[in-house]
């Protein structure tokens, strides 16, 4: 069993499968998987369930299984869920597709696009009926047209129920499965044979990884595939930071990554020929928590979309507010900076929180990142914030929430009101803008092949998750990251075991 206190800190989070009696050195594995978060489990998973002749490695660089996966809170995306329609929720999938390209603003990859939104019936079943998990709590993010993230009720958080239930079912073929952890992928291996007629270029092939394990011991480990799901690079400040190659100016931003996110998947795959796209388009996410004991950390605990998609607003030093808080992550991050003194907003919400965001609200007022106050008057004393401009702006919120008009931003969707006078309890935080996501990476096909600088492919070779390009574009919306996790994940393993089966003969 997992322990409770898994819910809220994934640090603690250790996988049961053992490596012990397994012979590294000399083990030959069908499918090698660079990453443990939720699209490598996916992706893992669907392939030992396809084929129960296979054995796949899962290398991971960190001590725990997981990775950014694990601090997911906000939801994941369904189109046309029972939820919604539970709800009176009109989607669909064209709705999706228009909402996804919109917010890509005509740099996602429509063909991807399209593939994430057909998943969604798929991904839903897999979660809902293989995996019981509850899905049953939707809300309306930034940039959605409808409610569409889901999340489950209580005190489990999205990316731990699947992180958990994922490695629950890994357990039962663990005798197909070995999970290496605190261990480094250093570079691919490759041939220059290809056994597919038609690939272009090169012929390169990916037969293989090189690996240092932490005891200093360099192991080649030899397989038919590898699947890169390695993350982004949004904390990359290593010699040969990406950050520092394509997005100079923002590079020493905060970010809500661990020390982890160093982008190896891309380096490892460009110096195989892999072609990178769109690595210039780095997320800033509007609020990243200011820890009162450690404004100055890099690393910051995200603030999750759920938190104002279920009624927070955010005002400046003036208590003023300044944007539409449900519009897209670009938009309130660019409001912010241009708004807020030092890049630092506010962020008020009413007595309800709790109750809507589920009991892992909690950890926030127990890490001290979300303070509790007994009136709107003490709120604004602690953030040296003017009363009367911030029942002002509470009364002119709670008009345009009871008309059901936009207001002068624009904002149409009011989830709560935050009475300036009657809450029983008003909660703040301090947020910055913080770099979050990396929409940039490894080009792919909708099955997840990594395509070449030479428009060929890097046969052998797929990608998944964080680590590749195309799907997001300019922005990506709430919801969608873990959306094309479980989506691409599932149908990367649906095609390595058709791409086995072919070569294998």
């Amino acid at each position: 069993m997992v322990s409770e206190a898994l819910l809220t800190d994934s640090s603690e989070y250790e996988c049961p499968i053992s490596n012990e009696g397994m012979e590294v050195h000399n083990t030959w594995f069908d499918v090698v998987v660079v990453g443990s978060g939720l699209a490598a489990l996916c992706s893992s998973y669907t392939i030992l369930k396809e084929n129960p002749k296979l054995r796949v490695a899962i290398l991971e660089k960190e001590k725990a299984l997981g990775g950014n996966s694990m601090k997911a809170s906000s939801g994941i995306n369904f189109v046309c869920s029972p939820t919604q329609e539970s709800e009176g929720i009109k989607d669909s999938i064209e709705l999706f597709i228009k909402d996804t390209l919109a917010s890509g603003k005509d740099r996602s990859d429509p063909r991807l696009v399209a593939a994430l939104a057909e998943g969604s019936r798929d991904a839903w079943d897999f979660f809902t009926k293989e995996c019981g998990i509850d899905l049953s709590m939707v809300s309306q993010c930034g940039g959605h047209s409808v409610a569409r993230t889901h999340r489950p009720k209580g005190n489990a958080s999205v990316g731990v129920a699947f992180v958990k239930s994922l490695i629950s079912k890994l357990e039962k073929v663990k005798d197909r499965i070995l999970i290496l952890k605190e261990c480094e992928v250093k570079a691919l291996l490759k041939s220059y044979e290809s056994s597919l007629l038609w690939n272009k270029g090169n012929y390169k092939k990916v037969n293989g990884v090189i690996v240092e394990l932490k005891r200093e011991l360099t192991l080649r480990c030899r397989c038919s595939a590898v699947i890169l799901a390695t993350g982004g690079f949004a904390n990359d400040h290593t010699k040969d930071s990406l950050l520092k190659e394509f997005v100079p100016e923002i590079s020493e931003y905060p970010t809500t990554n661990g020390p982890f996110a160093q982008g190896k998947g891309f380096k490892i795959a460009r110096n195989v020929g892999a072609k990178l796209v769109d690595m210039e388009l780095v997320q800033i996410h509007p609020t990243g928590f200011i820890d009162p004991n450690n404004r100055d950390i890099r690393s910051k605990f995200l603030a999750p979309e759920l938190l104002r998609s279920i009624g927070g607003i955010l005002v400046n030093e003036q208590a003023k507010r300044f944007c539409n808080e449900l519009e897209m992550r670009n938009y309130v991050s660019q409001k912010i900076i241009e708004n807020c003194k030092d890049r630092v907003a506010i962020m008020v919400l009413g007595d309800k929180t709790p109750e809507l965001f589920g009991t892992n609200f909690e950890f926030y007022l127990k890490k001290g990142l979300v303070k509790q106050f007994t009136s709107l008057q003490n709120l604004c004393a602690h953030y040296k914030l003017p009363l009367e401009n911030a029942i002002a702006e509470l009364n002119f919120y709670n008009e345009s929430q009871s008309t059901g008009k936009a207001d002068k931003f624009g904002k149409t969707v009011f989830p709560t009101r935050i009475d300036p006078y009657k809450e029983k309890s008003y909660y703040g935080c301090e947020v910055t803008p913080s770099l979050h996501y990396t929409m940039g990476g490894i080009k792919i096909d909708v099955d997840g092949q990594v395509q070449s600088v030479d428009e060929g492919m890097v046969e052998g070779l797929y990608a998944v998750g964080e680590t590749t390009g195309g799907v997001h574009g300019i922005n990506r919306l709430a919801g969608n990251s873990l959306m094309e996790c479980v989506v691409f994940g599932r149908r990367i393993g649906f095609a390595v075991n058709k791409y086995l089966a072919r070569t294998h003969k």
